[in-house]
């Protein structure tokens, strides 16, 4: 009975967010051209503002290939500049930490963590690094379309000519009523998407260094995948 209760709530709350998700990127009304360039301006410069972020965030990833699914949750912490870390509740815990050009990548049931550098390992750096601080969206995407949804503007980005983008097709951007954002939808040239919605955000908190400190439990396996491309000595 107890399980049957919880994959009900599970179920429910996978339902909320989808219904969620498909209100926030779907468009009410749309935006006029010169209007959406200069929501883009204003998302860049307001967000330039923001120093720290912290949300509950939830997540869905398609993987066109096997035309699966998956939904996660967890907590988001961004400090400018170049700090992000991102923790994962379900569907099962894990951690993503950023800084120094660095990605961490934790795994608790498998008891190991992967290093890497982190644009080695990204479908695109463009969006990270709006969200790190680092980027400008104004440089690096040029406005495809803009719309008014149920849960704020959305902007559809798409890369500039001539800057390296990795996989990345699209970059959807959910502004709140500030334009900061709320939530975004990234599509690769593959056609695999991943949805991000934020919710309980917490702009200009008081966030220490030490919460993007590299510190994971005793006895994990460490794997620096840098060092295997590492170019070896001759000789």
């Amino acid at each position: 009975m107890r399980f049957a209760v919880t994959a009900t709530i599970c179920m429910l709350c996978f339902c909320c967010f989808a219904q969620a998700e498909q209100l926030a990127f779907t468009c009410k009304t749309p935006i006029a051209a010169k209007s959406a360039q200069e929501l883009l301006i204003a998302a860049q410069r307001r967000y330039s503002q923001v120093s720290t972020l912290e949300a509950q965030f939830a997540q869905d990833s398609f993987m066109a290939a096997l035309e699966v699914s998956e939904r996660s949750k967890g907590t988001v912490w961004f400090k400018r500049p170049g700090m992000m870390k991102w923790s994962y509740s379900s569907p099962e815990p894990q951690v993503f930490l950023i800084r120094d050009q660095t990605m961490w990548f934790y795994q608790e049931r498998e008891k190991q963590v992967l290093i890497d550098n982190f644009k080695d390992v990204m479908m695109s750096d463009l969006p990270v690094a709006f969200l790190m601080g680092i980027g400008n969206l104004d440089k690096s995407f040029q406005v495809e379309s803009a719309c008014s949804t149920s849960q704020g503007d959305l902007l559809t980005l798409t890369p500039r000519t001539g800057i390296e983008n990795g996989n990345l097709q699209q970059l959807q951007l959910l502004l709140d009523k500030e334009h900061r954002p709320s939530g975004a939808k990234i599509r690769d040239i593959g056609g695999n998407t991943t949805s991000i919605l934020f919710a309980e955000v917490k702009f200009d908190n008081s966030l220490e260094e030490s919460n993007f400190a590299v510190n994971f439990p005793k006895g994990v396996d460490l794997s620096d995948r840098r060092l295997e491309k590492a170019p070896r000595n001759q000789g």
